[in-house]
């Protein structure tokens, strides 16, 4: 880096290119530079996907299934990479809303979220290495933050619902260490996801230890409790017993038909739903329920944080969408006291950032998350320290799209 170029810097080229993601699909790269230096970001992509969440644009043509990008990639290539060009890179807000202003559509489907995505992160980027910061200190600036800690991880350790094909309703659960430093954390939950690997071979067969898609067991039971009780266990077999919590990811706008949950195969009412999560809480000591209804099931919501509000982080995923105008309405409204933050429900950096600070400023509890299509991109990582997310949710400790994040965080303490 030569000195002297840093705050003069000019975006100079910007490309597209359709890859693969973790789960065997297509998604979009972009590949951007300066005179001086360069980035590369990709867009993550969900399985269960709120209605409010920025449209994720795919060509729904024969390749790949109906799954290919290469709309979104023509979007970049032909549309964006002419906006952004001259720009500063160091200009992140300038930068969002000139990507905003292109689309021109309330949930960017014109150029699609990923499209707007994957070039804001990689312009994030470039600003950072123009700023000569490390990413998160780049995203720490926006928030207004100087000073970093590292999130609590939220392993994923059993997979159910869109993530695995197996009869469990819930989507995720998660083991939840307790030790002070982020590498501790992350060797507990390694030697508890060990540990739960032989007590699920030993309970169900050595061929259920083959993963979901977030790198958690696919366990073929339909018992919702059933994964709790084996994670604690296993955490005891792993002598940290007592020093875990446990989270779990509902994900019930899945499981909502005409005002019931289908649950163990049973059609439950949403009271039967409220009795079911106070029993986890009071038996379990569950730490987080994220999703536990659907997202316009605003009455359940209401009653469940009234509830076991001041017990639990009764957590909102689908229900905000990293939305800011329904993180309002959410606090107004009383519906939860925590949320999930996914820069890519929001479609760009700024967003993402606005919607985490305004968050925490209501004195609740964020959880930065990535998405069970994902890649190598580690940006999450850097997004949930340079926001300061009490919580990141990345998956298990396994599969090198999770890992990438998990190491990226590990690397990241030594510096803060």
């Amino acid at each position: 880096m030569r000195a002297g170029f840093a705050g003069n810097e000019k975006i100079v080229s910007v490309k597209a290119r359709q890859i693969i993601d973790s789960r065997a699909m297509p998604t979009i790269e972009v590949e951007a530079a300066t005179k001086n230096f360069s980035a590369i970001a990709s867009a993550p992509s969900g399985a269960s996907k709120g209605s409010f969440e920025a449209v994720e644009l795919r060509d729904c043509l024969k390749p790949y299934g109906g799954k290919s990008v290469m709309n979104a990639v023509r979007g970049v290539n032909n549309k964006i990479a002419g906006k952004l060009k001259g720009m500063n890179p160091r200009g992140q807000k300038k930068i969002d809303e000139a990507l905003i202003g292109l689309d021109g559509t309330k949930g960017k489907s014109k150029l699609g979220g990923n499209a707007i995505l994957a070039s804001s992160v990689c312009c994030a980027r470039l600003g950072a290495q123009s700023e000569k910061k490390e990413l998160f200190e780049f995203i720490g600036e926006i928030c207004g933050h100087k000073r970093f800690h590292l999130p609590v991880p939220c392993f994923n350790v059993i997979n159910g619902g869109l993530h695995a094909w197996n009869e469990l309703s819930i989507q995720e659960y998660w083991v939840i260490p307790e030790e002070k430093r982020f590498a501790d954390n992350l060797r507990v939950g390694v030697e508890c996801y060990n540990a739960l690997k032989k007590r699920v071979a030993a309970k169900y067969g050595r061929q259920y230890t083959a993963v979901g898609d977030e790198g958690g067991f696919a366990v073929p039971d339909s018992n919702p409790r059933a994964p709790v009780e084996l994670i604690l266990d296993s955490t005891g077999d792993a002598g940290y017993g007592g020093r875990v919590s446990i989270g779990i990811d509902v994900a019930a706008s899945v499981l909502f038909r005409q005002g019931k949950y289908e649950l163990e195969k049973r059609m439950l009412e949403p009271n039967e739903m409220i009795e079911f999560y106070s029993g986890l809480v009071k038996d379990y000591g569950v730490k987080i329920l994220e999703d536990p209804f659907a997202e316009s099931d605003y009455t359940s919501w209401i009653r469940l944080n009234h509830s076991l509000g001041k017990k639990a982080l009764i957590a909102g995923d689908d229900l905000t969408a990293t939305n800011s105008l329904r993180l309002q309405v959410a606090r107004e409204e009383k519906w939860c006291n925590s949320v999930i933050v996914k820069p890519n429900q929001a479609g760009t950096v700024s967003e993402a950032v606005e919607f985490a600070v305004r968050a925490k400023k209501f004195g609740w509890k964020t959880i930065a998350a990535h998405r069970s299509g994902d890649t190598e991109d580690a940006f999450i990582a850097d997004f949930a320290v340079g926001t300061q997310a009490d919580y990141a949710k990345f998956g298990a400790p396994c599969r090198g799209e999770r890992t990438a994040k998990y190491n990226r965080l590990l690397r990241i303490e030594e510096i803060v």
